[in-house]
């Protein structure tokens, strides 16, 4: 067998490799060559493969990991490795702070250190980072094409679609029905797990390149659709999933019960929310989680001052920690006011929400009540005074991998 040696750069005049992530260039790189075997193989790796955006993710790690190999400053390393992250995702500072980074799960140092690399928490301190040295997108060309693009919806797949056609060229306007963008990213996450000033620095960023953003316009009722497609030559439907999921049983039509969604759209907008001092939230995903934690926080909006005044004592300096800090030493103040009790079917192993806003849940107080169903909805005057549930027992694997909750007769309990 024949041995070849070339440096990066020669492969890279020849077409034969791209340089995605800072190499040296004269860098050898030694293969063999038979009649049978390739020379050179190129595939993604598992944690890109798992991130839902295709992030380059050890594309950003790479650049600031070799900033002291390329006696880079580390402020230009970060700033390359926001370019990277961003040519995917434009809400960097955003998904740091909420996405549940099944990237990890691929990682593949989980085996060989203690865990996973924490992609998640460098996303996140990436996206911080552009945010505080003001960094731009750049567009990929100043040709103005000649194509207009509308976007109904300023969630993230819209703002994400508006980002990508600006960046090529393309003018594009962004229809939104609610008085501000972000749809369920404003609406749908609780404040103390997005920050607004993150998010709307970011989506501001977004629309730095150009985009038109018309608020509290709606498609069909303020503005025909046919007249949408006559002015415009494509039109992105990116509407959301706002409806929420009905609970499905007898009694769920009662005036103080609300899907996960349509709770946590009023709780996020500002709307008085009578929820009472006890509360039951059914599920165990994100959207339980968040809603059972934001109820908490509910029953705080009418603390007296003596209340607040006390839980101050708890930080020192109101940053970004302290205020967290605050928050927690105010819910555990007014626990005993308001219970919140999460009913799921499963164990906590099988929980799909994120574990580490599970635990936070436990200790602000939240009470969860595993291998738990609801079967019916006790009403009184027409609003929910009880919840009828049924133990369970867990079966055989169903087609989500998870094992089948089976009800176990005869043990029904209010």
């Amino acid at each position: 067998m024949m041995e070849y040696r070339h440096t990066a750069k020669d492969l890279v005049e020849k077409g034969e490799m791209s340089l995605d992530r800072p190499i040296a260039e004269d860098v050898v790189l030694v293969s063999g060559k038979s009649w049978k075997c390739p020379t050179y193989v190129r595939k993604l790796p598992p944690c890109r493969l798992e991130c839902p955006s295709s992030e380059d993710i050890r594309g950003y790690l790479t650049s600031i990991s070799q900033a002291e190999l390329f006696k880079r400053p580390v402020d230009e390393a970060v700033d390359e490795a926001w370019r990277i992250l961003t040519d995917k995702n434009p809400l960097p500072s955003v998904h740091g702070r909420i996405c549940p980074h099944p990237c990890e799960s691929g990682c593949n140092r989980k085996e060989k250190d203690d865990g996973a690399v924490a992609i998640n928490n460098m996303e996140r301190f990436i996206g911080d980072h552009g945010l505080k040295r003001g960094l731009k997108f750049r567009k990929l060309t100043d040709e103005v094409k000649d194509k207009k693009v509308a976007v109904i919806g300023s969630g993230p797949s819209g703002l994400s679609c508006a980002y990508q056609l600006a960046r090529r060229g393309y003018p594009v306007t962004i229809f939104e029905t609610f008085e501000e963008a972000g749809g369920m990213l404003r609406y749908g996450i609780p404040k103390y797990r997005l920050p607004r000033d993150i998010l709307d620095a970011e989506i501001q960023n977004i629309l730095d390149l150009g985009i038109e953003l018309k608020l509290k316009t709606k498609i069909g009722v303020d503005v025909p659709f046919d007249k949408l497609k006559k002015e415009y030559d494509a039109v992105y439907v990116a509407t959301g999933a706002h409806k929420g999921a009905e609970l499905g049983v007898p009694g769920d039509d009662a005036a103080n019960v609300f899907t996960a969604a349509s709770y946590l759209n009023r709780v996020n907008s500002g709307a008085k929310v009578d929820i009472g001092t006890q509360v039951v939230v059914i599920g165990g995903g994100d959207s339980a989680i968040d809603a059972a934690r934001a109820s908490l926080r509910v029953a705080l909006s009418e603390e007296d001052e003596e209340t607040r005044e006390a839980a101050k004592e708890a930080v020192t300096e109101l940053d970004a920690v302290g205020k967290a800090a605050l928050d927690s030493a105010r819910i555990s103040k007014r626990s005993s006011e308001a219970e919140v009790t999460i009913l799921y079917r499963r164990t906590r192993e099988e929980m799909p929400a994120i574990e580490r806003d599970i635990g936070e849940a436990v200790e602000e107080g939240v009470k969860i009540e595993y291998l738990t169903a609801p079967v019916e909805v006790i009403r009184d005057g027409g609003r929910a005074k009880a919840v009828k549930c049924i133990r369970m027992e867990l079966g055989e694997k169903d087609s989500s991998g998870r094992r089948r909750p089976v009800p176990i007769e005869g043990s029904e309990f209010t």
